[in-house]
């Protein structure tokens, strides 16, 4: 290692496989599957908390975050682990795509590179690193949701909103195993 010490680095490894697909294999192995158990699973679809109205904006052309809000609940519900999630975790997932898709139309009527004042050269804008912060934001926020519904769902569900963050940024989508992509 860089810094002299053994040991794993984080994230170090093969990613793990999805409930989903360790049981479409059959369990090779016949070990005891890990499946977070609840009492009651049959979780209606949460309204949006009341901090979020404050992205409407009447007729705009960006989704609103409660409309975000309901898009991901409604989908969560479909994979079984709705009841799994916190409901401010998914506020904040959707406050943050709202906030990424209004700053990803606003970078493409800027310059991402400008002439450097100071120096001879161009220089990367502040807006453009602003956004590559705000779409880290948003994978974090994401990243959150996705490892439970990847680790606890029992269907075969692919990760889609990891994808249009990737598309979105312009980062490389990786295809790989069946429940979506490893970002």
């Amino acid at each position: 290692m860089a810094n002299g010490h053994g040991g794993a680095r984080k994230n170090a490894g093969r990613k793990p496989k999805s409930l989903a697909l360790k049981l479409a294999e059959g369990n090779p192995g016949h070990r005891p599957l890990k499946k977070v158990e609840f009492g009651d699973t049959d979780v209606e679809v949460p309204k949006a908390p009341e901090f979020l109205q404050i992205t409407y904006e009447g007729h705009s052309m960006f989704p609103s975050a409660v409309h975000v809000f309901d898009e991901i609940a409604a989908w969560l519900a479909t994979t079984g682990c709705l009841h799994m999630i916190p409901v401010g975790n998914i506020a904040t997932y959707a406050l943050a795509k709202h906030f990424l898709l209004k700053s990803a139309y606003q970078l493409s009527t800027t310059k991402l590179v400008t002439k450097d004042a100071k120096k001879e050269g161009l220089v990367v804008s502040a807006f453009a690193k602003s956004f590559f912060e705000c779409v880290k934001i948003t994978n974090a926020a994401w990243d959150v949701i996705w490892a439970v519904v990847r680790d606890n769902s029992e269907k075969l569900v692919r990760n889609t909103e990891g994808d249009f963050i990737a598309q979105l940024s312009g980062l490389r989508v990786r295809r790989g195993r069946a429940g979506g992509s490893d970002e």
